[in-house]
């Protein structure tokens, strides 16, 4: 059976996602992972021992409260997945885990043990300030995982998703993950825009024809266009694109950059994260094979 991993941070809108994610949950006949992380503010390792003040049973006894409340939330909303999928006639397997530790470790450790088909995860507002010396959980995990990402911001409205905006490099690796994106995206009538935005290039036409000719062949059952957006300024072009269009959900295909390079590369997929309020779809491919 496939398998679906959702981190949650518990808040109080996690249950207004769900009208997005059993349509992809029962198509896919996939059992449900929730995963929540109860981060340590003190640092565990850190800490000191000073039985005279009460210092250390203080600190444990708050991470014991912020263990109870979310072993007590996460419950609530295990139950509530559980009984939408069986209201949808589905009473597929949920399953749910609270561990203590950071949060994109949590996930990591937890995808690599179930492989799951696709990690579907929120994305809360971050300043600019925040970003460059934090970054984010979503951008962790999705910098450093193998599955593909489906991303949600926070404060968008949810509904189905009809018009899709792939991001196209043209090489090889956009056709296994358009095949990917369609079979994800199965249980709704989407309309595919595969579009390779144009940044001072020459000659990107008839490989952007040739690649969506084959596209099209392999995938008959869904409406596909593609075509080339010339632009100055990325950024620019694709918030242009989404606007004119009428875009739902935005996808593309991240390579995975190792050590220096990930902090030298300006990665499309993170530059959309941060300034895009659709659901982002991430596939995720090594920059180069593994050996």
């Amino acid at each position: 059976m496939k398998k679906i991993l959702i981190p949650t941070d518990l808040s109080e809108n996690v249950s207004q996602t769900l009208s997005y994610l059993l349509p992809l949950v029962i198509a896919q006949n996939a059992e449900v992972h929730l995963v929540h992380a109860v981060d340590d503010p003190f640092v565990k390792e850190e800490r000191k021992d000073f039985d005279d003040t009460g210092v250390e049973k203080y600190t444990t006894d708050i991470l014991y409260k912020m263990r109870a409340e979310a072993d007590a939330d996460m419950e609530k909303f295990a139950s509530l997945f559980r009984a939408s999928l069986e209201q949808a006639g589905n009473p597929l397997p949920v399953y749910s885990t609270v561990e203590n530790g950071l949060p994109d470790e949590i996930i990591l450790t937890k995808a690599a043990a179930i492989q799951p088909q696709l990690i579907i995860l929120g994305r809360h507002h971050h300043n600019r300030m925040d970003r460059l010396f934090f970054g984010s959980v979503t951008q962790s995990v999705m910098q450093k995982t193998h599955f593909p990402v489906l991303i949600l911001p926070q404060q968008f409205v949810y509904a189905q998703p009809k018009e899709i905006l792939y991001m196209s490099d043209m090489d090889d690796h956009d056709i296994i993950s358009i095949g990917k994106l369609i079979n994800l995206l199965q249980p709704f009538s989407i309309n595919l825009h595969i579009v390779h935005f144009n940044i001072n290039e020459i000659g990107t036409e008839e490989k952007l024809f040739a690649l969506g000719e084959k596209i099209k062949n392999d995938h008959q059952e869904i409406p596909i266009t593609y075509e080339t957006v010339d632009g100055e300024i990325l950024r620019v072009a694709w918030q242009q694109y989404i606007q004119k269009r009428g875009i739902d959900l935005i996808a593309l295909t991240a390579h995975k950059h190792n050590g220096l390079q990930r902090l030298l590369n300006q990665d499309t997929a993170v530059d959309v994260l941060y300034h895009s309020n659709l659901p982002l779809m991430v596939m995720i491919l090594e920059s180069e094979p593994k050996m």
